[in-house]
């Protein structure tokens, strides 16, 4: 008998009790190789005590239980693996993106002023539309004087009275 045999002899056994042609098939080779049967009885022995033993109880949902645990450590390993690359990459590109952040700030300022401006030219036009509504307190040969519109006190808007008065115009 050769070792393969004899190796599915001893599977056979660990799984149930050898029948008497193959107990005498393997006493026959344990007495040819003297050697190794003291190893081969010792493990037959151990086998037979642990299948004597009950079996512990093992929880239902123990293989998913430790299917979660393997994938809960592949994404921590993941994670730790992100977090150094998300550091290395800031590192990198830390210039860029202030370079980025300063001209978001200059063109966002820049807007800002665009439209304040925009909306100091419509109050402008809006005061000039209340003259025109005044009715005919203004003519355009008197707005090319000059010196007349200089005549005007600073500071805030005059009011239509006061502008007339600037002209030494009636007011209607």
């Amino acid at each position: 008998m050769n070792r393969q045999r004899a190796e599915r002899l001893l599977e056979t056994a660990t799984r149930r009790c050898l029948t008497a042609g193959e107990r005498e098939e393997w006493d026959a080779w344990l007495g040819a190789s003297g050697s190794e049967r003291t190893g081969w009885e010792d493990e037959m022995g151990l086998s037979r005590m642990l299948a004597g033993l009950d079996r512990p109880p093992v929880s239902s949902n123990f293989a998913s239980r430790v299917m979660a645990a393997l994938d809960h450590e592949w994404r921590v390993a993941g994670r730790r693996r992100t977090r150094w690359f998300s550091r290395a990459a800031w590192l990198r590109w830390r210039w860029q993106a202030a370079a980025g952040s300063v001209a978001a700030l200059a063109l966002a300022l820049i807007l800002v002023q665009e439209s304040s401006h925009v909306r100091a030219r419509r109050e402008v036009v809006r005061g000039a539309e209340m003259l025109a509504e005044a009715g005919g307190v203004l003519s355009v040969d008197l707005l090319q004087d000059f010196d007349s519109i200089y005549a005007l006190p600073g500071g805030p808007l005059p009011s239509v009275i006061e502008f007339a008065a600037a002209f030494d115009q009636p007011v209607p």
